[in-house]
């Protein structure tokens, strides 16, 4: 039986394209297939995503504190200066990064990535 071939709205991790499900005839195994060529199977891309979204959350904390940073440099400058400048605006932000990155600190200290038994899991991901 031919191979079945179904578009996903997921992207891939490798290069974001759009990845293509396909299903080898009545076998238990999928694969999911890039326009570039990229293949994972189902265990696979379920473990890419899982630290796709992790390095994401990472990202974002040292993204927040360069925000951080830069906001204290800021207060730092306008005060030692004697700029006439308002700083509650600034000094709210401040107080919403950090706010915001212990926020996403915790959502990763909570996340428990399934760990999935691959010994039903077909893990060649051959190209269609």
């Amino acid at each position: 039986m031919p191979s079945q071939r179904q578009l996903t709205e997921i992207g891939c991790p490798d290069c974001s394209g759009v990845l293509s499900q396909f299903k080898d005839g009545d076998g238990p195994h999928l694969r999911f297939v890039c326009k570039v060529g990229h293949a994972y199977s189902l265990y696979s891309l379920l473990q890419a995503k899982e630290e796709q979204l992790e390095h994401t959350l990472w990202s974002a904390i040292s993204l927040f504190q360069h925000v951080e940073m830069l906001d204290e440099l800021l207060l730092a400058h306008i005060n030692e200066n004697g700029l006439a400048t308002q700083t509650e605006g600034l000094a709210t932000r401040l107080k919403q990064v950090r706010a915001q990155a212990a926020r996403i600190r915790t959502v990763i200290e909570e996340t428990a990535s399934p760990d999935l038994d691959q010994d039903g899991d077909d893990s060649r991901a051959d190209s269609p």
